[in-house]
């Protein structure tokens, strides 16, 4: 999506769900946390597995690290849940999130 909007277009603030602002082009880039949260759930939902690019997953738990707090206060994001410390990226962020791993 950056390829196609010009500096000018990536430069401009948008407005924040929990308040603030932020340029575009950062928006856009931490944008896949949205995705890779949303596409697990369509997958829990619906008795799937969810086949996720682990550089993703890594990419938006980095983001949700970031942004949880701003969210819990805004009341976007529930209370997070506990992990075990050996977990890896995707539950480590479902966590962040309230969500869980069941094991296999």
């Amino acid at each position: 999506m950056t390829a196609v909007l010009g500096p000018a277009a990536l430069a401009r603030s948008v407005p924040l769900p929990w308040g603030g602002e932020m340029p575009l082009r950062e928006f856009v880039q931490r944008y896949p946390l949205e995705i890779v949260v949303h596409t697990w759930d369509l997958a829990q939902a619906t008795g799937q597995e969810a086949e996720l690019d682990p550089d993703l997953v890594r990419g938006a738990l980095e983001t949700a690290r970031q942004f949880a707090a701003a969210g819990r206060a805004a009341g976007l994001i529930g209370p997070e849940r506990a992990v075990a410390d050996d977990a890896g990226d995707l539950p480590r962020l479902l966590a962040i999130f309230g969500r869980s791993v069941s094991p296999a």
